[in-house]
């Protein structure tokens, strides 16, 4: 079962409606670079929302649903503002029709959910290619190379916090807290990942300043400096730094996806009764986020722009980004220590650590990694949710994931 064919429907109408609840009715550039990752010829397959929508009929199908102690708001109510539209100076958008589900497994709140998951992606992509200084993304220009830093910045505000509006129409206090630290983890995980190239800009400074000190002082007695700086990674410092590697990509990767699907089965189940459920499905979640980042971080290697939607010629190196296949390059040729220490500064510094990677064990290893936490997203799915075509699609989704 192909998890994107078996909810296609849903997939578009999602799509079609996202674009129509970012609408302003006075803000034409606005509109355009909101929605520029989302209505382009381009645009991804919507992996996020997809992973809602399939939990959320596979979860509905496995126990019976919270219907009567915790009653579910309408696709009007949902939609409905708390506030007088004169105070909140907003515009209520009608759902569309075409926004239902043709499964009458998925509730109206949880499509809704799938919908703001979408827009907090998208938002992060946004501000991720003003980070990263990216000229493509899903194949084409990206928003900064099409519209500048201002209004790809302004963009991402705007669908933050139109998503927050909207998740605090769904009325669930647990779910709105999930999801508000969810945003917060994406930040948390970018500015780790910028406090660490700040350090390594620091320790670069620090060893140039320390070994010409060195050599200065003892020229031709130099053993000790190039044993030093040819030194391998040992094993307690490489768990430590594949730690911080994997701390880092749930922040800005898996705690999305985990957060999002544990707040689809909460917002059909009874959160105490069925919490080894939603435990499980958070679960599954967490493994399958962590496996597609490591498949993303092996792609920057090996993948195609048409696999990656953006040119994958070592772009985590140029940012001086230390990914999975990295740390196990590392682990097998000591001299990477140097490179590494100057965040591939120098002059080829890109290829020579491309090659080595490729020519060593480093891509292997990085899939077994991933496929570890495959195999563990899976068996949380066999344990806590019963056979379905919908469990069947997320177990194939697993699949596709680690053979990107």
């Amino acid at each position: 079962i192909d998890p994107f064919k078996l909810l296609s429907t849903e997939l578009k109408r999602l799509r079609l409606n996202v674009v129509k609840l970012i609408e302003t009715k006075d803000q034409i550039n606005l509109n355009r670079v909101s929605s520029y990752y989302l209505s382009s010829s381009a645009n991804g397959k919507m992996l996020r929302p997809l992973i809602v929508l399939l939990i959320s009929a596979a979860t509905t199908t496995s126990t019976t649903p919270l219907t009567t102690t915790h009653p579910q708001p309408s696709s009007r109510q949902i939609d409905e503002p708390y506030s007088p539209l004169e105070i909140l100076n907003d515009f209520s958008i009608p759902i569309e029709p075409s926004s239902s589900s043709t499964s009458s497994a998925i509730l109206p709140s949880q499509i809704r959910l799938a919908e703001i998951t979408e827009m907090i992606h998208v938002a992060s992509l946004l501000h991720d290619d003003v980070i990263d200084l990216a000229d493509q993304r899903r194949g084409q220009r990206s928003s900064p190379a099409e519209f500048g830093n201002k209004l790809s910045i302004l963009a991402g505000d705007f669908l933050l916090s139109r998503s927050s509006v909207l998740l605090s129409r769904i009325g669930n206090h647990q779910v709105t807290e999930l999801i508000a630290t969810a945003i917060s983890n994406l930040v948390q995980g970018e500015l780790i990942q910028f406090d660490q190239a700040i350090v390594n800009d620091r320790q670069s400074e620090r060893q140039t300043q320390t070994t010409n000190d060195f050599d200065a002082e003892n020229r031709g007695t130099g053993s000790a400096v190039e044993e030093d700086r040819l030194s391998g990674l040992k094993p307690l410092e490489f768990e430590s730094l594949m730690e911080d590697y994997l701390r880092k990509t749930y922040l800005k990767t898996a705690s999305l996806m985990a957060k999002t699907a544990r707040s689809t089965v909460i917002l059909s189940h009874d959160p105490i009764i069925h919490q080894p459920l939603i435990e499980s499905v958070y679960q599954f979640a967490k493994n399958l986020g962590l496996a597609f980042q490591i498949v993303d971080d092996i792609l920057d290697y090996t993948g195609s722009v048409e696999v990656m939607g953006k040119p994958s010629n070592g772009s985590d190196l140029k940012l001086g980004l230390i990914t999975a296949p990295t740390l196990y390059a590392w682990l097998e040729h000591p001299e990477l220590g140097e490179l590494i220490r100057r965040r591939f500064k120098n002059q080829g510094d890109v290829e020579l650590v491309q090659s080595i990677v490729i020519s060593s064990g480093a891509i292997p290893s990085s899939y077994r990694l991933a496929q570890g936490f495959i195999d563990r997203a899976k068996l949380e799915l066999i344990k806590s949710v019963k056979p379905s075509e919908f469990r069947s699609g997320l177990e194939n989704l697993c699949d596709m994931v680690i053979n990107r």
